[in-house]
């Protein structure tokens, strides 16, 4: 952080040196711009004027006009009377000469040295003020970008610090600059690990909960395998094991196709579905589950079909499915609406439906109800919960409500 300020100040600092040369190399340019503009201004008002002034005045008076002149006027050069013969070896190279009309002398025209020093004194040093201004301004810009730039950068590096050292809680400032949006995308991050660290102590714990049941279950039957008193009784009890072995085998068999899901970002590759020919196919898988209850469908016109993955979906759809026929009273309804924003399927039962404030955590992994809604009903407690992971797979949304029988309905919905 310290070496980032450094850099900024040493290249303010640069900047402003940079900036000086260029004002002193151009300093020399303001004599030819302000200075030497008025002296030929001067020569050129004056070369009318003193032909007619001097015009038959011998060197003498020339010199007291002159000296008039100058008293009466502001020049920023010098005149003066020099003899023919004087001027060619006296002369310096800036100097320019003049005759007036028949005069036996020159007029030498040359800069006034100490106009030029007064005049070379007083922009040296309104430019050392200018530079002095512009330091100042410039330090102060610099410290009004960069302290604040820093100060952030500071706090969003403590932030860093105390997530490294396992503190979830601690939140980057946020704003509207480029600093605050990458505060607010830490914050993003951090609340997003916080969750998925929540759900995975949420998921060790339910699983844990859930494979205590079938283990104690076969624990308890291998001590009463020993103490049976029959070839009949002791196939029953090693019956009983297999049942509880392949609960065990079913609760981590929807664990992993859970947790597949959960993890995987691969985009599924998708196929057209016939909504009839899917429905059917799913009617015969789910019927045992309920044989005295009754599945329809509704409002499905022929043809209707889905662009969805051909394993994946319907799976989904058979786990809402058996859901609402454990559930369901008497009927299960599989219905079917679409327009230009997407499709859904709507899965409805005539149970006891699932109260409003319930509808949202019901699809997460183990959540359960009531004791109607226990394993004794044959469910793992994952089958919602991988149905809404496979429509978020595939860009929809699986939502629960109120069916038109009065028991739930499960709706799911896949974008055009």
């Amino acid at each position: 952080m310290t070496r980032f300020y450094l850099r900024v100040m040493l290249l303010m600092i640069v900047t402003f040196i940079v900036t000086i040369f260029i004002i002193l190399a151009s300093l020399g340019g303001l004599e030819k711009l302000y200075f030497r503009p008025q002296f030929a201004e001067q020569m050129n008002n004056l070369g009318e004027d003193l032909e007619d002034r001097l015009k038959g005045l011998s060197a003498d008076e020339a010199r007291e006009e002159i000296a008039r002149l100058k008293e009466s006027q502001r020049l920023t050069f010098q005149i003066q009377v020099v003899e023919a013969p004087r001027a060619a070896r006296l002369a310096p190279e800036s100097s320019l000469y003049f005759r007036p009309q028949d005069a036996p002398y020159l007029l030498r025209f040359q800069p006034d040295q100490a106009q030029f020093r007064f005049f070379r004194q007083q922009q040296g040093a309104r430019i050392f003020a200018s530079l002095v201004l512009s330091g100042i301004i410039i330090l102060l810009a610099a410290l009004l970008v960069v302290l604040p730039l820093v100060r952030k950068l500071r706090l969003q590096e403590q932030t860093i610090f105390a997530i490294a050292e396992g503190d979830l809680d601690a939140r980057a400032p946020e704003g509207a600059d480029a600093l605050g949006k990458l505060g607010h995308r830490l914050n993003q991050m951090t609340r997003r690990i916080k969750e998925l660290l929540a759900g995975q102590r949420q998921l060790i714990h339910a699983v844990s909960h859930e494979l205590r049941t079938p283990t104690a279950r076969l624990g308890f039957g291998l001590e009463m395998l020993a103490d049976a008193d029959s070839e009949e009784d002791r196939h029953k009890r090693i019956a009983a094991m297999h049942e509880d072995l392949g609960e065990m085998d079913g609760l981590l068999e929807e664990l992993l196709s859970y947790l597949r899901f959960d993890q995987s970002d691969e985009e599924l590759t998708t196929e057209e579905l016939g909504l009839h020919e899917m429905l059917a196919n799913l009617r015969a898988k789910v019927q045992p589950f309920g044989p005295e209850k009754e599945i329809v469908t509704s409002g499905i016109p022929p043809g209707a079909a889905v662009q969805a993955n051909g394993h994946h979906f319907p799976r989904a759809v058979e786990n809402l499915m058996r859901n609402a026929v454990r559930h369901a009273a008497s009927k299960v309804t599989v219905r079917f609406a679409s327009n230009v924003h997407g499709t859904c399927l709507h899965i409805d039962d005539d149970g006891p439906g699932i109260p409003a404030a319930d509808r949202q955590r019901v699809i997460e992994p183990f959540v359960r109800l009531d004791s109607s809604r226990d394993r004794k009903t044959g469910g793992t407690g994952l089958g919602l919960a991988i149905a809404h992971r496979i429509c978020a797979r595939h860009h929809g949304s699986l939502l629960a409500g109120e069916s038109p029988e009065g028991g739930a309905r499960f709706t799911i919905t896949l974008p055009a």
